[in-house]
């Protein structure tokens, strides 16, 4: 607007000039106006974002809750009849318990998960971000964009981040030097956080001017082990080996924790992967549903 106030007063004897200038303030009018309107709009699918999140975690908590009770009253009815004997089951809805750890409780959350095994680094991205070196949950990270750099790295799970990619997700505003800058003293404190003693082993790699987790060491992830299980399913399911296809379905359940990222609502490089990761959950669940309603167990 002010450039055209500048030619405004330039060309005040020139009438076609002028009425091209009217014209283009118009056009800038209408422009501030559909901008603030997207603003707007932005703010309010933010808002709509964060309810749906916490709905859906409410109702998974629920159907969760809902399944685990029924399953355990089905097994205490039945507890005394050898032939109808389900302790597997049981089991299982115990495992569930162990592996996936229920949001809010800190003592599971400072657990990494028992299917991490040995894994010299285990990740969870289903559910809240948690990170773990060697069974050490590694939290409290300085600075305010250090935390997300650290959740876009894991989440790529080896792959290499241009050094100015990151710069234009986490600091697009700041002039390149600064960029930069902020952009090394994070990686320094991931890198220090992650250093083991006496471990010469670099665990944030810097080749080609980009970064990447070194995973050459280990590194377990939940949601790469849901995947993984899923596929499985799928395939058990298209050779007609419906056990081993619900057994497999079932492990992608334990090990889903919860959307992508859940607590990073907001990122929106994680809203791809939070959708596809939802529908393949669902992919999994559905089998599991109608095998339960055909054997009555829900």
């Amino acid at each position: 607007m002010e450039r055209l106030a500048r030619l405004h007063a330039e060309v005040t004897g020139d009438r076609t000039l002028l009425a091209i200038l009217v014209a283009a303030e118009e056009i800038a009018t209408r422009w501030r106006q559909e901008h603030d309107h997207l603003d707007q709009h932005w703010l309010a699918y933010e808002k709509a974002l964060a309810a749906e999140s916490e709905a859906r975690r409410t109702l998974d908590m629920v159907l969760r809750t809902l399944a685990r009770l029924a399953e355990s009253s089905l097994a205490a009815g039945r507890a005394g009849d050898r032939a109808d004997a389900d302790r597997p089951e049981v089991t299982r809805v115990d495992d569930t318990a162990a592996d996936g750890p229920t949001r809010g409780d800190s003592e599971a959350d400072a657990c990494p998960p028992i299917m991490a095994g040995s894994a010299e680094l285990a990740v969870c991205l289903l559910g809240r971000f948690r990170l773990f070196r060697r069974g050490q949950l590694l939290e409290g990270w300085h600075g305010s964009k250090t935390p997300r750099v650290v959740r876009y790295l894991f989440a790529q799970r080896g792959r290499p981040v241009p050094r100015d990619v990151l710069i234009d997700l986490f600091w697009p505003d700041v002039d390149p030097e600064t960029a930069r800058r902020n952009l090394h003293q994070a990686i320094y404190v991931i890198r220090k956080a992650l250093r083991a003693a006496c471990d010469p082993n670099q665990l944030i790699l810097f080749a080609d001017e980009a970064y990447a987790v070194n995973t050459s060491a280990g590194m377990w992830c939940d949601a790469d082990e849901f995947e993984a299980c899923a596929r499985a399913g799928r395939r058990a399911e298209r050779e007609q080996r419906e056990e081993h296809a619900i057994a497999a379905y079932e492990s992608a359940e334990r090990n889903y924790g919860g959307e992508f990222l859940e607590d990073s609502p907001y990122e929106d490089w994680t809203i791809a992967e939070r959708d596809r990761l939802r529908l393949l959950y669902l992919d999994v669940a559905n089998p599991i549903g109608r095998t339960q309603a055909r054997q009555g167990r829900c």
